[in-house]
């Protein structure tokens, strides 16, 4: 659905719309996506094969297992007083993510903002609400 900016499977070579068929041989069809992350992460190796289907074409990608702090909010101004701030998801790293675009914008001379929620399939609560405490006045 989507590549990480600078993560492993962008550098290896995926893209967007890749659709994964196997890791290391082993049919992943059938799981969840949850299930096949685990698979990943869990690996005890440097790196997998993943057998993925591009259009018609059937690939096999060595992707290197490595922490990458994923990039979940995003951000530009949109005209001289309007900042945006996109979030795909709400992980642990979203809310300093968040702070960070907000000031810049706010360095920009942002006056309004508009928060882009769409496509995001949530996450953690607590991240969540670590967002919305800097977004919502007390109380």
């Amino acid at each position: 659905m989507q590549l990480y900016e600078g993560g492993s499977g962008e550098q290896a070579g995926l893209k967007k719309g890749d659709v994964l068929k196997a890791i290391d041989g082993e049919d992943v069809t059938e799981k969840e996506t949850s299930d096949i992350a685990s698979m990943i992460r869990e690996s005890d190796k440097d790196s997998v094969t993943l057998t993925i289907q591009r259009n018609e074409e059937t690939k096999e990608i060595k992707v290197e297992i490595r922490d990458v702090e994923i990039q979940t909010v995003s951000h530009e101004m949109l005209d001289d007083e309007t900042g945006y701030i996109r979030i795909s998801e709400f992980s642990e790293v979203t809310s300093n993510q968040y702070k960070k675009a907000f000031e810049d914008l706010q360095d920009k001379g942002m006056k309004k903002l508009v928060v882009d929620l769409r496509d995001n399939p949530g996450g953690l609560l607590t991240a969540v609400c670590d967002v919305l405490r800097q977004i919502l006045p007390e109380g």
